[in-house]
C-alpha cells in the first residue's frame, strides 16, 4: 500500500495498483478524553473551595484512614505526622483540627492549648482523639477548648460528623450551630458548664444511633 500523503495532494492522484490517493485524517481528541480533562478541572476547583481538616497522627495507618474518609466527604486533608502541627495550622489555617494527643515525642495537650491561644486559630475548632477513656481526659481537653472528644478506635461516621462541622466553620457558624453538628456523632463527648458553679463540669457522651 502506498504512503498516505498530507495537503497538497493533486486530485484524482492515485498510487500504486492505480488505487486512489487520501489524505491523512486530523488527529481529533477522542470525546471521552475531553469530558475526563473537564471533569478533571472541575474537580480541581471544587477541592479549592472545600473545607480543610488537618489531621494529626503518629498512627500511620489511622493517618492514612482518616484522609481516605476527609476526602471521601469532600474535604481538603492535610496531613501531620511527626508534631508539626501548630506550623501546618498556622500555615493552612484549616476550619478543623483532628488532633491525637497521644503521639511520640509531644503532649497533644499542649499542642491544644497552643492552638486555642493562637489568635489565627480562633475560627478553627479542634476534635480530638485519644486511646484513654479517662473521663479526667475528656475534660481537661474540653477544657482547654475542643469541640469535642472521640474515642479510638474511631467509627467511620467520625468524618462523617467532622465534615459536617468543618462546613459550617467555614460558613461562619455559631457555637450552637457546632454543637448540634457533633449532636448524633459516634463516641463523642461535649462538655456543659453551670454558670452557677463554674468548677462544675459534666461530660455529655453522645450515641450513634442504630
Amino acid at each position: 500500500m502506498g504512503r498516505l500523503r498530507g495537503r497538497g495532494l493533486p486530485a484524482g492522484a492515485r498510487g500504486p495498483g492505480g488505487r486512489p490517493r487520501t489524505r491523512a485524517p486530523h488527529a481529533q481528541p477522542p470525546v471521552a478524553t475531553a469530558v475526563r480533562a473537564l471533569d478533571r478541572n472541575l474537580k480541581e476547583v471544587a477541592d479549592m473551595s472545600a473545607p480543610k481538616v488537618l489531621i494529626a497522627d503518629d498512627d500511620e495507618v489511622m493517618l492514612r484512614a482518616l484522609e481516605r474518609q476527609a476526602l471521601k466527604h469532600g474535604l481538603r486533608p492535610i496531613t501531620a505526622s511527626e508534631g508539626q502541627v501548630l506550623e501546618l495550622a498556622l500555615e493552612h489555617r484549616p476550619a478543623v483540627v483532628v488532633l491525637d494527643i497521644h503521639q511520640r515525642g509531644f503532649d497533644g495537650r499542649d499542642v491544644l492549648a497552643q492552638l486555642k491561644r493562637a489568635p489565627e486559630m480562633r475560627r478553627t475548632e479542634v476534635v480530638v482523639i485519644s486511646g484513654q477513656e479517662e473521663p479526667s481526659t475528656q475534660a481537661e481537653c474540653l477544657m482547654l477548648g475542643a469541640a469535642a472528644f472521640q474515642r479510638k478506635p474511631v467509627e467511620w461516621s467520625f468524618m462523617e460528623e467532622v465534615a459536617r462541622l468543618a462546613r459550617q466553620v467555614s460558613a461562619g457558624a455559631s457555637e450552637a450551630s457546632w454543637l448540634e453538628a457533633f449532636g448524633g456523632g459516634g463516641d463523642l463527648a461535649l462538655i456543659e458548664i453551670e454558670e452557677s458553679s463554674p468548677s462544675s463540669i459534666e461530660v455529655l457522651p453522645w450515641v450513634a444511633e442504630e
